[in-house]
C-alpha cells in the first residue's frame, strides 16, 4: 500500500475516461446521493439519442422521460428518414431512435487500496430485469436499505462478463460493513444539471450533419418532468465510451436494425439532403437506366478570310493625237 498503488489507480480512472463504465471483471463503487440533499432523488432518467450523424455521436433528446417536450431528431429528423422508402435510411431512423436512460454519480473503488476515487456520471440504458440499469435502480429504490447513504452506505461489486450484446451483469454484492465517505469526495460531487448539457436543436443539427459544434450555441432548455425525470443535451464527443449504443443496460432488440449493416451505403448517408425525393438505387425496384448525355456539338473556328489582292498601279491615261492642218481648198 504505497505511491504505486495510488498511481495505479490514478491511471485506471484515467484510462476510464470522465464517466465512470463497468469494465469486464469485478467493478467496486459507490452510489453517492444528491448534491441537492437526501430529499431530492439520487438519480434521473433522461432520453438518449445514440448514432447520430456520420461521427455516431451520442446526444440528448429534448423530450422529457415521460415523452414530452420538443426535440428536432424526434420531431422532425426521425420521422422523415422513418417515412422514405429507402431501407438503409428507415434502419438509420431505428439506430437514432431516442432511448431512455438512467444517470446516477458514483465513486470508484479501489480494490487494492479501498480509496475512494473521483465523482463520476455512470449512464446506463434502461433494459430488462438482468440490466445493469435494472440492478442499480432496485437498489437504489430498497426499503431496507440506503446503498447511496454518504455514512451508512456500502460499497457496491458487480461483475461484467462479454462486451456489446453479448454483455450480462452478475449479482450486485454489498460490503458486510458500512463505510464512510470522505469529505472531498463528497465535495467534488455535482449538481445534475452540471453533469450535462441542455438540448438545443442546432447542436442535434450540426451533429447530424456532421459540422462542427465549436460555435454551437445552447437553446432554451427542455421542459422537466421533475425530481427524478429531466431532459437534457450531453457533450458531444466521439471518444465517449458511452457513446457506445451496445454498452451496459441495453439488451437485443429483435426489432432494431443489424448493427453490422454496411456503412458505405449510400442511403445511409446523413448528409445527404433531407429535401431531396428518394431515388431507388442501381438494383432496386423502379430503378431507371440513366440516358447518356449528348456531348455539346464541337465548335469549329471560322476560316480566316483571304488575303486581300494587291492593288496595281494605275496606268496613265493615253494622250489625246494630234489634229492635222486641214488641207488647202
Amino acid at each position: 500500500m504505497g505511491w504505486k498503488d495510488d498511481a495505479r489507480q490514478r491511471v485506471k480512472e484515467n484510462k476510464q475516461g470522465a464517466r465512470f463504465k463497468l469494465e469486464e471483471g469485478e467493478n467496486t463503487f459507490r452510489l453517492l446521493p444528491s448534491k441537492a440533499g437526501p430529499d431530492d432523488p439520487p438519480y434521473r432518467e433522461i432520453r438518449m439519442h445514440h448514432n447520430v450523424g456520420p461521427d455516431t455521436i451520442t446526444m440528448r433528446c429534448g423530450k422529457d422521460a415521460d415523452g414530452k417536450g420538443k426535440c428536432w431528431l424526434c420531431d422532425i429528423k426521425i420521422p422523415q428518414l422513418s417515412k422514405s422508402d429507402s431501407p438503409g435510411k428507415r434502419a438509420m431512423a431505428g439506430k437514432m431512435a431516442s432511448k431512455l436512460t438512467l444517470l446516477v454519480q458514483v465513486s470508484p473503488v479501489s480494490a487494492d487500496t479501498g480509496k475512494f476515487g473521483a465523482p463520476k456520471p455512470w449512464q446506463m440504458d434502461m433494459g430488462g430485469a438482468k440490466a445493469a440499469s435494472t440492478i442499480i435502480l432496485s437498489l437504489l429504490s430498497s426499503t431496507r436499505f440506503s446503498y447511496e447513504d454518504p455514512v451508512k452506505g456500502k460499497n457496491l461489486t458487480i461483475e461484467r462478463s462479454g462486451t456489446g450484446l453479448k454483455t450480462t451483469y452478475g449479482t450486485a454484492t454489498a460490503d458486510e460493513k458500512p463505510t464512510k465517505v470522505p469529505g472531498s469526495i463528497l465535495a467534488a460531487m455535482k449538481d445534475f444539471d452540471e453533469l450535462t448539457r441542455e438540448y438545443s436543436a442546432k447542436a442535434q443539427e450540426a451533429a447530424y450533419f456532421g459540422r462542427p459544434m465549436d460555435d454551437v450555441e445552447d437553446e432554451t432548455p427542455a421542459p422537466r418532468a421533475g425530481k427524478g425525470r429531466q431532459a437534457v443535451n450531453d457533450d458531444p464527443d466521439p471518444d465517449d465510451p458511452e457513446a457506445d449504443p451496445d454498452a451496459e443496460g441495453l439488451e437485443p432488440d429483435p426489432d432494431d436494425p443489424d448493427p453490422n449493416a454496411d456503412p458505405d451505403d449510400p442511403d445511409a448517408d446523413p448528409n445527404a439532403d433531407p429535401d431531396d425525393p428518394d431515388v431507388p438505387a442501381e438494383g432496386e425496384e423502379g430503378y431507371e437506366e440513366p440516358e447518356p448525355e449528348t456531348p455539346p456539338p464541337t465548335r469549329r473556328r471560322a476560316a480566316a478570310p483571304p488575303p486581300p489582292a494587291p492593288r496595281q498601279a494605275a496606268k496613265p491615261a493615253p494622250k489625246p493625237a494630234a489634229k492635222k492642218p486641214a488641207g488647202r481648198r
